[in-house]
């Protein structure tokens, strides 16, 4: 399951022997053009509803968008484990005549990176960029094949 910005990427890969009600494996956001490409890595588990509800989420938001709708009710998924976070921005959104949606949105990934010494408290690394409709869309495809 990979989604794919402009400049970014976020990978989420199962571990073998999934569970049917957890999400067990890793998250990887990769940043910059792949000849400069840095990556942070970090082990997730979470609820399989986490990645429902994301998709839901997604979904609701894209429409919300394409509605001209700029106060969404919801722009930032967490799943239970608080590994990941993402944020859906403002964007350009159409719906065209066969139901499509097509445009782009600002979207902001944040990985978990663990807790900081002494303090415990924890420590992001993020990016935020541009994502096509059809990207996100397609991420949404692969997580609830995946779920």
């Amino acid at each position: 399951m990979i989604l794919n910005g402009h400049g970014f990427s976020l990978r989420l890969i199962m571990a073998e022997g999934r569970s049917a009600d957890r999400f067990v494996g890793h998250a990887i956001i990769s940043i910059g053009d792949p000849e400069l490409e840095s990556a942070s890595s970090l082990r997730v588990d979470f609820p399989t509803a986490d990645l429902i509800r994301l998709c839901d989420w997604i979904d609701q938001h894209l429409r919300e968008q394409a509605r001209g709708d700029s106060r969404p009710a919801r722009r930032v998924w967490v799943p239970a484990d608080l590994s990941l976070q993402l944020e859906l921005l403002d964007g350009e959104i159409e719906t065209h005549a066969n139901g499509t949606l097509e445009g782009n949105i600002t979207v902001t990934v944040f990985v978990n990176l663990g807790p900081t010494r002494p303090s415990g408290f924890s420590l992001y690394q993020g990016v935020q960029g541009v994502v096509s409709a059809k990207d996100l869309l397609g991420f949404r495809g692969a997580v609830l094949e995946a779920v």
